[in-house]
C-alpha cells in the first residue's frame, strides 16, 4: 500500500498522470481547507500552473490520488520540484463524504511569493497548454531522469 497524494493543478488530467508515471492511478476528489490556488505567473511562451498558499477560510477543490506506489510518488516529486519551487507537507484533506484523509502535497516555497497572480483554470490549461506537457514538457522530464514508463 503507498501514500496518498493531493493534486491540484496539472495533476488533475488522467493524462499527465498516465504519462508521468506510467500507471493509471485510483482518485478520489478531495478539498484541501485553509489554502487558495494561484496561477504562477510567466511570459506568454512558458506553460501556467498553479501553486497553493496557506491562506486561512480558503479551499482547493483538487483529488487524492490514491496508494500510490513508491516509484510513482518519487516521479510525481521529481515533476513537482524541477526546479524546486514547492515543499512536500502531509495535510489533511476533506472528501466528498464529509471524511478526512491525510495526504502529502505540494505548497509553495517563498521564492514563488512575488509570481503568484490570478486563478488558476483547469480549463485555459487544458486548451492551450497540455498538449505542450503531454508532447513535450513531461517526455524532457523523464528523459532528463533517464525515466522509462510502461503502463501497469
Amino acid at each position: 500500500m503507498g501514500e496518498h497524494i493531493f493534486v491540484y493543478g496539472t495533476l488533475l488530467f488522467d493524462d499527465i498522470v498516465r504519462m508521468l508515471t506510467g500507471r493509471r492511478l485510483e482518485a478520489i476528489l478531495a478539498d484541501l481547507d485553509n489554502h487558495a490556488r494561484y496561477l504562477v505567473v510567466h511570459d506568454d511562451e512558458e506553460p501556467s500552473y498553479p501553486a497553493i498558499v496557506r491562506e486561512p477560510g480558503s479551499s482547493v477543490a483538487g483529488r487524492v490520488l490514491l496508494n500510490v506506489d513508491e516509484r510513482s510518488a518519487a516521479l510525481i516529486d521529481r515533476y513537482e520540484n524541477t526546479p524546486p519551487e514547492y515543499e512536500r507537507i502531509t495535510v489533511a484533506v476533506q472528501l466528498a463524504d464529509r471524511t478526512t484523509m491525510e495526504a502529502v502535497t505540494y505548497r509553495a516555497l517563498p521564492i514563488l511569493a512575488g509570481r503568484l497572480g490570478g486563478p488558476w483554470s483547469q480549463q485555459k490549461f487544458a486548451a492551450r497548454w497540455l498538449p505542450v506537457y503531454l508532447n513535450r514538457r513531461i517526455p524532457h522530464l523523464l528523459e532528463q531522469i533517464g525515466a522509462v514508463n510502461c503502463d501497469a
